[in-house]
């Protein structure tokens, strides 16, 4: 940390400060589930059970980021910007499922809902799902900061910036008959979300250390889109069945932020180590064929998620 005129709890900034902050740590994400596949009637017209492979889009994660505050001395005003990037390579799963016969069936159906492979009587079908996910957010904006510790609350910085955020998902989903016969989904569905971040710290002292309690609400474009091709095989392994299919939307969507971060000595290092969640209302989800009844391609609406992170900060 470079400063002059440094600032503890009950002062104002009286000079210019800068601050700049690498972090690094784990990320767990809980993306809209993955969900594919179902069971259907002999004869494939009516839906018995959909959705028979439901995963939730979960796994632990590496993060790391660097954020920076400048105080434009001698006024309340700072300069904050934030940038991060975390991933998560092969989140998976694998199950298998016996056909259900004799009068119905388990049931893939291509992704124009035109084409199926489906069990008989006595076999399985074995899914497995593998799927990235890469997470990478900037933002820039400006605060003020208050000296509310006559009123027992501590220091306050609130302000706004422009902000956006991008989670990018991969997913290879793999359907195995024991008739030899396969399908494969390989879809790439992508998050853009453009907005406002309402920005907000607390900082206070509690058990002889400074602690930080931060909130932040965020408005935003979310931008959508998909793109998905199928594959079937036969029992050699020849294309039998490709499909192709593209989707996109647009919505509002809004986040929340809560997180804890708390001052520390390392030797003779300053660090923060920190806890956060985010709440983000709407990221895509991806809606399969169930049926090739009413050749029902795939589409994409959204569902929720949530994010938790613990970090350590190391103050330069």
């Amino acid at each position: 940390m470079l400063a002059v005129g440094m600032i503890s709890l009950g002062q104002t900034p009286v000079s210019a400060q800068s601050e700049f902050d690498l972090y690094g740590g784990f990320w767990i994400p809980f993306l809209p589930d993955y969900k594919a596949a179902s069971i259907v009637s002999n004869g494939g017209g009516t839906v018995l059970r959909p959705n028979l492979v439901n995963d939730t889009i979960s796994d632990v994660g590496g993060q790391i980021g660097l954020r920076g505050l400048y105080h434009f001395a001698p006024t309340r005003t700072m300069l904050e910007f934030d940038v991060n990037v975390a991933g998560i390579d092969r989140m998976g799963s694998r199950e298998s499922f016996a056909d259900p016969g004799p009068t119905s069936t388990i049931w893939m159906a291509n992704l124009t809902g035109n084409a199926f492979l489906a069990t008989g009587d006595g076999d399985t079908a074995t899914f497995t799902r593998d799927s990235d996910v890469l997470n990478h957010s900037q933002y820039i904006g400006l605060r003020d900061r208050f000296d509310l510790c006559p009123y027992g609350i501590g220091l306050l910085d609130i302000g706004f910036g422009f902000s956006h955020m991008a989670y990018d998902q991969d997913h290879d989903f793999l359907g195995e008959f024991s008739s030899d016969l396969s399908g494969q989904y390989l879809e790439d569905v992508d998050n853009d979300y453009y907005g406002v971040d309402i920005r907000s710290t607390i900082t206070r002292a509690m058990g002889g250390r400074p602690v930080k309690l931060d909130f932040n609400f965020g408005t935003y474009d979310l931008d959508g889109s998909y793109d998905g091709t199928s594959v079937f095989r036969n029992a050699g392994g020849t294309v039998i069945n490709t499909a192709r299919v593209v989707d996109s939307l647009s919505k509002t969507a809004y986040t929340v932020d809560l997180a804890m971060r708390v001052d520390a000595q390392w030797g003779r290092v300053l660090v923060r180590p920190g806890i956060s969640v985010k709440y983000i209302s709407d990221m895509v989800s991806i809606n399969h064929p169930q049926t090739t009844a009413a050749a029902i391609p795939a589409s994409i609406g959204t569902d929720d998620a949530f994010v938790l992170g613990v970090n350590l900060e190391l103050m330069l």
